[in-house]
């Protein structure tokens, strides 16, 4: 695949949230691992799984939507006491999706503690994929765009001990600079936009 718009064409996800405000996970622990290895075997390796305390958003390239697969997948993998019609389930597609990741790194900067944790989640999640796939290392760009963004404004909280988490923790290697460029012209875009 080449490393032009066409990738961001193909970008889709979906987002699964428990309706109303319930901190209650949409998955089990447990299960969010599943979950994401029976998507990557389904719908192939381009597939990122981000969990927050909110619920789940699930990305990946196709040149076809596939949320009401992935909803429905979701059911495979949650307790027969646990399912529930309180969920939530919205899709986003090209560029909106990149735009939403960041504001997801943005947003989660105004809430210390948990900014904190989901950074580490992510930098595991990273450091996990390896950064296989192209959408692995736009998604990758787009958070280290984010991220440095938010550092050089010092609008991050904890910025030492993320720093610090970076240094020890991320085992990423550099990203291609095409996709490095392609990410940060649509960041900047939607830092436009807003």
């Amino acid at each position: 695949m080449s490393l032009d718009t066409s990738l961001i064409n193909k970008l889709q996800s979906v987002r699964i949230r428990n309706k109303g405000f319930k901190r209650k996970a949409v998955l089990p622990i447990d299960q969010e691992l599943n979950y994401w290895e029976y998507l990557k075997l389904t719908l192939g390796e381009n597939v990122f799984v981000v969990k927050t305390a909110l619920g789940l958003d699930i990305i990946y390239l196709s040149e076809v939507e596939r949320t009401e697969y992935i909803h429905q997948a979701l059911y495979l993998f949650k307790p027969l006491l646990n399912i529930d019609t309180g969920i939530t389930v919205k899709s986003l597609s090209n560029e909106h999706v990149l735009k939403d990741f960041g504001n997801i790194v943005k947003t989660l900067s105004k809430h210390p503690q948990l900014f904190l944790s989901s950074c580490k989640k992510l930098i595991q999640k990273f450091n996990h994929t390896q950064l296989r796939t192209p959408l692995s290392q736009l998604l990758y760009n787009c958070f280290d765009s984010e991220l440095n963004a938010l550092i050089k404004v010092g609008n991050i909280p904890y910025a030492s001990k993320i720093e610090t988490l970076r240094t020890q923790q991320e085992h990423i290697s550099l990203e291609p600079k095409s996709l490095s460029n392609l990410t940060k012209r649509y960041l900047s875009n939607s830092n436009h936009n807003n």
